[in-house]
Parts: structure tokens; sequence; C-alpha cells
């Protein structure tokens, strides 16, 4: 590890003794991502959206990521769809159609009140204007 590394980042970044070598004080952007995604801030939830970039480490192949990857994943998709359902009720459409557009999101305006991750769905509260009734984004 420490030849990886080189030496300075070594010493700067692992704490090793006869029996261990751990990591010293390090940010993870993945820890970064899942603290501000569990925030009651929009600001937050941007930042959350802005960290992730993909699925966890997907230049490696192995079975051990597959639950940290689905677990990231679902998390930033329920972000994603918690900044869109506040912007549109907020009245702000157009940012709410921004974002849903980085999830490459179907955004549909129904009455029902039901949400999943594949789809956002304005309030009751909020009705679309005549003829604009369903976007699609590709």
């Amino acid at each position: 590890m420490r030849r990886a590394l080189g030496d300075e980042l070594a010493a700067e970044l692992l704490c090793v003794d006869a029996e261990t070598i751990a990591l010293g004080d390090v940010r993870v952007d993945a820890d970064d991502f899942r603290w501000l995604a569990a925030s009651s801030s929009l600001d937050d939830w941007r930042a959350a959206l802005e960290l992730y970039r993909g699925d966890l480490l997907e230049e490696l192949d192995a079975e051990l990521l597959l639950a940290p990857r689905a677990e990231l994943r679902e998390l930033y998709l329920a972000t994603l769809e918690r900044l869109c359902t506040a912007l549109t009720q907020a009245g702000h459409f157009a940012n709410a159609l921004s974002v849903a557009a980085r999830g490459r999101s179907i955004v549909s305006c129904v009455e029902t009140g039901r949400c999943d991750h594949d789809v956002l769905l304005l309030t009751p509260a909020v009705k679309p204007r005549a003829g604009h009734d369903v976007v699609f984004l590709l």
C-alpha cells in the first residue's frame, strides 16, 4: 500500500503499527454523500446529487460491491425524487425538470399522489396548465 501511495502520501493517510495498517483521518465521498442526502436542506440535497457520479468503484468487478452500489444508487434516486418534489411544490418547475433530467426521469403530472423512483408526480395542490400534463425527458 505504501508503494502504491508513495512515501509522503502514505505517511499522511495511513496509521501503521506492528500489527495493523489503517486509514487515518480521511474523507470519503460516499460518506459525505450519505450525510448530505440525509439532511433536510435542499442545498445539501443538491450537493449530494453533485457528489454522485455513478456506481461505487464501477471500474472494479467485485461481488462485495453489489450491495453498497445498490444502496448508494437507491439513495441517489430517493434524493433526486425528494428534491424534485420539493422544487415542484415550491413552484420551481424548470428547476425540478432540470434536476429530474439528471436521473433521466420521466416527469408525469398526475393527481394520484403516488411517487416512485422513475416518476416525479406533482402533488394534487399543484395543477399543471392545460396541454402540459406529461413531459418526457430523455
